[in-house]
């Protein structure tokens, strides 16, 4: 058994077994893959690592991602395997990452101590390598708080990638009018339906409200108003005016929905007519 750490910023590395079975473990965004981890650097399916047990090596593979991988500095040709190393500094898109590969515990027997006045031999006394032991005694995380760490982890990435979008909205509507920009409000364009879609790998999606909707109790949850039109006399029902930034939410099935931003609206009162 092997394990892959992966450099983490806000603590520890974050820790992949890799099994000695020859089977191609994946690496990526998606739930799906051996190894899932929740970074916007990461393409869906990344790489692949698997174990060739005739020759006790293992193999790095890039499946034609985005941002590449690399290994000592130089990036893989897509879809073309490379033998790895213990001390090889692995890059997936920007995440940091090496292979440790474990060594069994073995006991060493010293050759036996002779005395020339002594018949019996000196007792053998089995050395354990320390590190080794300590790695297979220790406690690997529960499945309740990886999940609720991967949760915390997605729900996190989801909103940063939303403020992406909204500076990109920004750039795009900033520079709309100026000709000689084109090229660049295309890559924008592209960009922009690039962070789209790893929101929709993370099943998050935007929402927002047609004009004249009422504002429920429900509703209030996924609002934040802006501006409130307020008409004359006894203040009676609310309602939306317009949506102005789109609000996110995240959806999965046998969950809780979860918002992640509420919509920005502007809303108006209606006047309660009062009998002469």
């Amino acid at each position: 058994m092997a394990t892959l750490l992966v450099a983490n910023p806000e603590g520890e590395p974050l820790r992949y077994d890799i099994p000695e079975t020859g089977v191609d473990v994946g690496l990526g965004r998606k739930r799906d893959n051996g190894i899932a981890i929740p970074d916007p650097h990461l393409s869906s399916y990344h790489a692949s690592i698997r174990f060739d047990e005739k020759s006790e090596t293992f193999f790095l593979k890039d499946l034609g991602s985005h941002n590449g991988t690399r290994v000592n500095g130089t990036t893989l040709p897509k879809h073309q395997e490379l033998s790895l190393r213990e001390t090889d500094a692995i890059k997936f898109g920007i995440l940091e990452a090496t292979l440790l590969q474990a060594r069994p515990v073995r006991l060493l027997e010293p050759k036996p101590l002779r005395r020339p006045d002594v018949e019996a031999p000196a007792p053998v006394i089995p050395i354990i390598d320390v590190e080794t032991l300590k790695a297979a005694t220790r406690k690997p995380p529960t499945k309740a708080n990886s999940e609720t760490l991967e949760t915390v982890a997605v729900v996190d990435v989801c909103r940063e990638l939303i403020k992406r979008l909204d500076l990109i909205d920004e750039l795009l509507d900033r520079y709309k009018e100026v000709k000689k920009v084109d090229e660049v409000q295309a890559d924008l364009e592209v960009l922009k339906q690039s962070v789209q879609d790893m929101l929709g790998d993370f099943q998050v999606e935007p929402y927002s409200f047609d004009p004249d909707t009422e504002i429920s109790v429900d509703l209030r949850k996924k609002i934040q108003v802006v501006e409130t039109l307020k008409a004359e006399g006894k203040a009676g029902k609310n309602y939306i005016v317009e949506t102005l930034h789109e609000g996110y939410m995240r959806r999965i099935e046998g969950s809780k929905p979860v918002i992640l931003r509420k919509a920005h609206v502007t809303t108006r009162t209606t006047a309660t007519i009062v009998g002469k």
